[in-house]
């Protein structure tokens, strides 16, 4: 996610992402469609209630009293707002200091007695971002020169002003200021600490996603869905969306939407869409790629697949499901995963580059229970505030290769459109699976259990070790370069992240061979051997501790472990050494512990052949669920002809063909099901 510089009509730097998102009515919230940085205060969704013109007589307007803003977001609002206070006070006591009368006329100092980094006089500038961070630097001078004045460096500035001004006469405000700074000190503690609070009664009190948003949004960012409310409207089904975009020409507004923020770039690389694709949003995704096919027909499109856990039947009924019982809402639940997979799958893929679902449900139950923390796995992963945060740090650390720049970073970054067409060169469509490590960060210099990035270090300085000749240490050092790529926890529904073995049959196993991968990796700590003096007492014994990695010796260390795998496949690389932020938002999924403010992290893109079973199993559930009667009411219902039924499993069994082997012996009814079908 990129972000772009703004400034408010009273001046103010804005740092808003540079982003469009769309939403049902009454879903954000106590959020304003319009964001809090431009003073809208017009509502939750932005838009009253029209007055009703063709009626003159008495009305009565019944209106579900607007939502609350979460405590989180509140105090995160109040606290951007009282930060803005202290800045106002301390242009005022600066005022203050300049009309004090000893400071009449002018300040004869020395050049030799005064820095450049003390007094700089220069032209305000113009620019937002240049305004930013004259702001930010303007902040760490003032906050250097009291951190000086309170060690006594001051004293040469000091006694210069002394020259001008009557050494028994004290600067005036000094007191003031410094009282202002230890109250404005003391009120930033305490919204801290009511602020970390806040973000610990997220994941059980947040309804929505505004809840737990830490970003501000431009106010040309939300896009709100007329005629569909939250709560009333299920938008479930995938031909709703589809509807929807047709209805009123309202493509032109999906194309506007992109154009506004298309035509600030100078250098755009593509589009990334992250959908909830079984359902309503899949089909407003799917008009909104047509559109950008249209209008940018040269820039590449990700599509991330956001796949939550399937709703139970009390969530089922508060979207607006009519079910009378859980039996029934578990049996409409599955029918309309069935419906949506084919659907998404047969219209998104051919209007895409790079397709990879996201599935809360994969990661929970992958094998690799070391590579993610505990929290993120059996029941307590499938819920949606823990299912978006793990999407949002793979999104986070998976698109560092077409994000980063700069010297902290490895040779090897690349942009959309290059990563798209390596995972897809050798395949046939534009499917990429999702696999992710995260490696809480040790305390830099102490000894702990190493994880996949300790580890990929590790095996690096191992494997230049010629000096270790014994077999059964070689063997250790494979087997310690080798886990780091073995246990990846996968996200992608059907496909194994940890490439262990696959049970096809009772007496066969089969392993997902990757064609292509992308690797990109963060924040990699290194395992330093710290030998002591051999003694009596420490024979045999081996002490380590952690130390941040360099870009080239992750990198070393990431190829020292592929060069150890089993299979050969085109692969891209890319590694910083910048760790990945974990914001007060994140879920508490450390074994008890509070998350750490960093963790190294590793994601995997991959195309394999897997996803010739994925696309089996989809096209099998859409004949299933398809011939049901209640199947074809839901299809009628969303605009989708009982002609176009054999158009959707033709359209899934030509891209299963991409993946599946030429003497597949699957392949050789697919044309005998369509005719019974």
């Amino acid at each position: 996610m990129l972000y772009r510089v703004g400034e408010t009509r009273g001046g103010a730097a804005t740092y808003t992402p540079r982003m469009a998102f769309f939403e049902r009515r009454g879903a954000m919230g106590g959020a304003s469609a319009a964001g809090h940085l431009y003073g809208d205060a017009s509502g939750t969704d932005g838009n009253r209630i029209p007055p009703i013109l063709t009626w003159d007589g008495a009305a009565k307007v019944i209106e579900q009293p607007e939502e609350g803003k979460s405590r989180f977001v509140a105090q995160l609002e109040a606290y951007d707002d009282d930060d803005d206070d202290d800045d106002d006070d301390d242009e005022r006591l600066d005022s203050d200091d300049d009309d004090d009368p000893l400071d009449d006329g002018p300040l004869d100092l020395a050049e030799d007695d005064v820095s450049e980094d003390d007094v700089s006089v220069s032209k305000p500038p113009s620019d937002p971002m240049e305004a930013l961070r004259a702001r930010m630097a303007g902040h760490i001078l003032r906050a250097d020169a009291d951190d000086r004045a309170r060690r006594g460096d001051g004293e040469i500035l000091g006694e210069n002003l002394a020259k001008k001004k009557a050494r028994d006469a004290p600067r005036k405000g000094e007191k003031e200021r410094r009282a202002a700074r230890e109250e404005k000190a003391r009120r930033a503690d305490e919204a801290n600490a009511k602020l970390v609070e806040a973000a610990k009664t997220l994941e059980s009190e947040s309804r929505v996603w505004t809840d737990f948003s830490k970003a501000s949004f431009h106010s040309r960012s939300a896009f709100l869905l007329d005629g569909v409310w939250s709560g009333v409207d299920a938008f479930g089904g995938f031909g709703e969306g589809v509807s929807w975009a047709d209805a009123r020409d309202r493509r032109e507004d999906l194309r506007d939407v992109a154009r506004r923020w298309a035509e600030e770039c100078d250098r755009m690389q593509g589009f990334q869409v992250f959908a909830e694709d079984l359902g309503g949003f899949g089909g407003l995704a799917a008009a909104t790629l047509e559109e950008l096919k249209d209008e940018y027909p040269r820039q590449p499109a990700w599509l991330f697949s956001l796949r939550p856990p399937l709703p139970s039947s009390r969530e089922a009924r508060a979207e607006g499901r009519r079910t009378d019982s859980s039996a029934a809402a578990a049996a409409e639940a599955a029918r309309y995963f069935l419906l949506n997979d084919a659907l998404a799958t047969a219209t998104l893929a051919p209007l895409c580059d790079a397709y990879v679902p996201l599935g809360a449900e994969a990661a929970a139950g992958s094998r690799a229970t070391d590579a993610l923390p505990p929290g993120f796995f059996g029941t307590d992963g499938r819920n949606r505030f823990r299912a978006s945060a793990l999407a949002a740090a793979f999104a986070d650390v998976a698109g560092t290769s077409w994000r980063a720049r700069g010297p902290t970073c490895a040779p090897g970054a690349r942009d959309l459109r290059d990563v798209a067409n390596h995972l897809s060169a050798r395949a046939g469509g534009p499917f990429v699976s999702a696999s992710f490590v995260i490696d809480p960060e040790p305390p830099l210099g102490s000894a702990g259990t190493p994880g996949s990035a300790a580890a990929f270090s590790s095996a690096a300085r191992a494997s230049s070790n010629d000096a270790e000749t014994n077999a059964a240490a070689a063997a250790a050092r494979a087997r310690e370069a080798a886990a780091p790529t073995r246990r990846f926890a996968g996200l992608t529904p059907g496909v194994r992240g940890d490439r262990l073995p696959v049970r096809v049959s009772e007496d066969e196993e089969e392993e997902d061979e990757p064609t292509a991968e992308a690797y990109a990796s963060r924040g990699v700590y290194e395992r330093v051997q710290t030998n002591p003096a051999p003694s009596r007492s420490n024979a045999g014994f081996v002490s380590a501790s952690f130390e941040r990695a360099s870009a080239a010796s992750s990198l070393a260390s990431l190829d020292a472990a592929l060069r150890l795998e089993r299979y050969r496949a085109p692969r891209l690389r890319f590694v910083s050494e910048a760790p990945l932020p974990l914001p007060l938002t994140f879920p508490e999924a450390f074994a008890g512990q509070p998350p750490p403010r960093f963790a190294a992290a590793t994601a995997r893109l991959a195309s394999t052949p897997a996803f010739a079973r994925v696309l089996s199993r989809a096209r099998d559930g859409w004949a299933r669920a398809a011939r049901a009667a209640a199947g074809r009411a839901a299809l009628r219902a969303w605009g989708v002809g009982d002609d176009e039924v054999e158009e959707v499993s033709e359209r899934v069994l030509e891209l299963r063909r991409g993946y599946a082997d030429d003497d597949d012996p699957e392949d050789e009814g697919d044309d005998d099901e369509l005719e019974q079908m």
